[in-house]
């Protein structure tokens, strides 16, 4: 359910500009499918967790460096990964403030509101 209410206000604000971030693949487009489910997350390193070297050598393959300002919709892991694999760069998550998944889910969702009433 957060992956969809993330991809919808990612759709919204940045149209062009988003990605996604699997635990297990790595930066994927949003055209991308991923043909398996699985169970995993950075809070728990295994070996079906994408390691930091891979990520920072997709960040130079996918020419990800190019953003200065990165947004991240998720939880603290997501934005603490981000960070660590872009230094130097603004990494700023609107759901800092949210005490878990039903918080952000509401967040997201007002934003997507209050956006589609400004148009």
């Amino acid at each position: 359910m957060i992956f969809k209410k993330a991809k919808q206000y990612a759709i919204t604000f940045y149209p062009k500009n988003w990605m996604i971030l699997s635990v297990k693949y790595g930066f994927l487009s949003p055209n991308e499918i991923i043909q398996e489910n699985y169970n995993t997350c950075f809070a728990i390193r295994s070996s079906k967790t994408i390691s930091i070297e891979e990520l920072q050598m997709q960040i130079e393959t996918k020419n990800l460096n190019k953003y200065n300002n990165l947004i991240v919709l998720g939880g603290k892991f997501y934005t603490e990964m981000i960070s660590k694999i872009f230094p130097g760069k603004k990494v700023s998550n609107p759901l800092n403030d949210c005490k878990g998944i039903g918080y952000m889910l509401k967040k997201i969702n007002d934003a997507i509101i209050f956006d589609n009433k400004l148009k």
